[in-house]
């Protein structure tokens, strides 16, 4: 028998200015520096700066609007 382990995952990313589509895992980040909108099909358009902190779900696509370089840290879970 195989048991099926969820392993978070913990990393840093930075985003350089310009627009990014993306699908998304469960995902926390907190951003380190720059600026950005995010929007979630469907959902809410998010305006996050340094000290922010947001949750995206599963699934969530969203388009990321990177006005400033954007370095956030985040935790996924698989």
């Amino acid at each position: 028998m195989h048991a099926l382990l969820h392993r978070p995952q913990k990393k840093q990313r930075e985003i350089t200015p310009g627009v990014v589509t993306d699908t998304d895992s469960d995902e926390l980040f907190v951003v380190v520096s720059g600026r950005a909108t995010v929007d979630v099909e469907g959902g809410d358009v998010l305006e996050v700066g340094p000290g922010d902190l947001a949750v995206l779900r599963a699934g969530d696509r969203t388009t990321w609007t990177v006005h400033e370089t954007l370095r956030k840290a985040y935790h996924i879970n698989l």
